[in-house]
């Protein structure tokens, strides 16, 4: 391999990496707004 393939290959795991990691953002997010909005429907129920 030479370094160019190395380094292209780092750099795609790297943004791979990334973007992973800003979908798990976003879903943890939608998720916690989504509980929240859930919470306080339920309180204003009660």
């Amino acid at each position: 391999m030479s370094t160019y393939e190395t380094n292209s290959a780092s750099v795609w795991a790297a943004s791979t990496a990334w973007s992973t990691a800003l979908v798990l953002n976003a879903t943890s997010a939608a998720a916690s707004i989504l509980l929240a909005r859930a919470s306080i429907v339920t309180c204003r129920r009660r």
